[in-house]
């Protein structure tokens, strides 16, 4: 009479699958009792793009040499102290996930990490005040120094509308007229960064141009129809790339600290008067 032994084979696993263990069982499973615990030792969370070390033991605390290590679907294995050096990836937002371990006649072992996303802090550079109708420059960089383009800027002021910064991470902005003095704030905000936001004091007695010169040359004449115009019908930033000097508040004819269809009869008042 022949008898075949059959011994079972590891189950590995597969992406974010549970690891099975490894063990020689008989038919009802008892051989595993034997079996140690494989106990991993890893960080609870590490910063994107670190590296940390992962230490397999057995419940004895005896390291484990040739332990099979995955981190995120790659397989790498313990040197002859039970230590294995793993890096971080870049991610685009905080991720949970697991590492997992295994080694012959031992029973496997999983735990929990954290891999924090630290995005780059935008620092805004603008003055601490400005003059009422003032135009000024703000500089949005990065907390590594580095000039950020593209970055997003609504301001307490026109807070219906989106400014975004240059190549160079610059803007110009234009300060409202106003009757006494604003406390607002400038926001910068990029995808991929944690958001700026400082304040501004805008000052009164500032306006340094005539009310109805909207193009800047000094007097108000027809010539000031079309960017009046434009003004009604586009951004501000676009009326400052199409009209550099030109002035955007002077085409707040009425002073009410708006620039709208409400300026356009005292305009028209200012041209033909």
């Amino acid at each position: 009479m022949l008898v075949f032994a059959l011994t079972a084979t590891a189950v590995l696993p597969l992406g974010s699958q549970a690891l099975k263990s490894n063990p020689r069982l008989d038919g009802d499973g008892k051989g595993s009792r034997n079996m140690s615990q494989l106990v991993i030792h890893a960080p609870s969370s590490i910063l994107e793009g670190q590296m940390f070390l992962v230490l397999i033991t057995d419940q004895h605390n005896q390291s484990i040499r040739n332990a099979s290590v995955m981190f995120l679907n790659h397989t790498y294995y313990t040197n002859e102290n039970g230590q294995v050096w793993l890096t971080a990836p870049m991610v685009d937002e905080t991720l949970d996930t697991e590492i997992y371990a295994w080694a012959f006649e031992y029973l496997p072992d999983s735990v929990s990490i954290t891999i924090i996303n630290e995005m780059e802090q935008l620092v805004i550079h603008a003055p601490a005040s400005v003059l009422a109708g003032e135009d000024f420059l703000v500089i949005v960089g990065a907390n590594c120094n580095e000039s950020v383009a593209n970055a997003s800027i609504t301001t307490g002021w026109t807070m219906n509308e989106t400014f975004y910064t240059d190549e160079n991470g610059e803007l110009i902005l234009s300060a409202p007229l106003v009757e006494y003095p604003l406390y607002s704030w400038i926001k910068a905000e990029k995808d991929g960064y944690l958001s700026d936001l400082v304040w501004i004091t805008i000052e009164t007695g500032g306006q340094n141009y005539t009310i109805g010169d909207v193009n800047g040359d000094g007097i108000v004449s027809f010539g000031d129809i079309n960017p009046f115009v434009y003004v009604l019908t586009h951004t501000q930033s676009e009326f400052n790339t199409t009209y550099p000097d030109g002035h955007y508040w002077a085409a707040d004819c009425n002073q009410d600290g708006q620039v709208d269809f409400g300026d356009i009869n005292p305009f028209v008042a200012i041209l033909t008067g």
